[in-house]
C-alpha cells in the first residue's frame, strides 16, 4: 500500500517538477532554455583555443525516474541531433543543479564541443 501511495505522489508531482525547471538558466558561460513546448536551446563556449560560442537546439522531457544507470536515476532527457543526455535535475536554493547520469551519441555539437551533458549549477536568468 505504501508503494502505491508513493508512486501516486511521484506521478502527481512530475508535472510540477517539469514546470519548475522551465525557463532560462545560466552559469554565465552556458545557457539552458527549457521551453513549455519541450523545445530545448543551449548556448555554450566551445572547447577550442578561440573559445567560440556554439548554439544547439533540440527537445527535452522530464519525469522522475525517466532514465537510469544502475542506482543513479535521472529526471530529465535532453535530445540534440544524435546526442542524448540523461540528467538528474534538482532545484536547490533557487538554483537548478544538473548532474549527468549518462550520455550517448554526439552530433555536430557533441559533448566534447559545448558540454551540453556536463554537470552544472545554474541560476535562473532574469
Amino acid at each position: 500500500m505504501r508503494i502505491a501511495a508513493f508512486l501516486l505522489c511521484m506521478w502527481l508531482l512530475a508535472p510540477s517538477i517539469a514546470r519548475a525547471q522551465e525557463g532560462t538558466w545560466t552559469d554565465g558561460t552556458h545557457t539552458y532554455v527549457f521551453l513549455k513546448n519541450n523545445v530545448f536551446k543551449f548556448t555554450g563556449r566551445a572547447a577550442t583555443k578561440d573559445g567560440g560560442v556554439g548554439t544547439a537546439e533540440g527537445v527535452w522531457q522530464s519525469s522522475p525516474g525517466l532514465c537510469w544507470r544502475g542506482d543513479n536515476k535521472g529526471s530529465v532527457m535532453i535530445y540534440v541531433e544524435t546526442l542524448q543526455c540523461c540528467m538528474q535535475a534538482m532545484l536547490l536554493g533557487g538554483k537548478l543543479v544538473l548532474s549527468e547520469v549518462w550520455q550517448k551519441g554526439s552530433g555536430i555539437v557533441g559533448p566534447s564541443l559545448y558540454g551540453v551533458c556536463e554537470n552544472r549549477v545554474l541560476n535562473k536568468a532574469k
